[in-house]
């Protein structure tokens, strides 16, 4: 998982590799939130 989200930085740069990472994150939260994890 790691190494495709470095490999999404070098093509789209960083500031959609942030991007991306915040959208995951909210995500996870949110499947917490609902007890699916």
């Amino acid at each position: 998982m790691k190494d495709s989200v470095k490999n999404l930085s070098k093509f789209s740069g960083d500031k959609f590799s942030q991007e991306f990472m915040d959208f995951m994150g909210e995500i996870g939260q949110e499947l917490q939130r609902r007890k699916i994890i």
